[in-house]
């Protein structure tokens, strides 16, 4: 029973680990605020509207519309405001 126990609680913890080094390759910054109109594009051009503590991975593009700010916080824990009219390629 023990046993079954351990092996239970190793294998979640692995499964974490896994799915935490996915998340971490992939993503490259996430959103931390966003005022007005802001946008995230993908490589392919779809648009999506971005939440709350939104992840944002490599090649994609952030965009704020007019009357509009976004603040992003990178995985090195770097900050950047984007005023009005503006737009940030994230990149490795």
């Amino acid at each position: 029973m023990k046993h079954t126990k351990l092996a239970g609680i190793t294998f979640f913890i692995g499964l974490f680990a896994i799915q935490s080094s996915l998340i971490a390759e992939t993503f490259r910054a996430r959103i931390v605020k966003a005022e007005g109109y802001v946008h995230v594009v993908d490589s392919a051009g779809k648009k999506r509207l971005p939440e709350k503590n939104n992840l944002v991975s490599e090649s994609e593009t952030v965009i704020t519309s007019k009357v509009s700010k976004a603040i992003l916080q990178f995985e090195d824990g770097a900050m950047s405001v984007m005023d009005e009219k503006s737009s940030l390629v994230v990149e490795q």
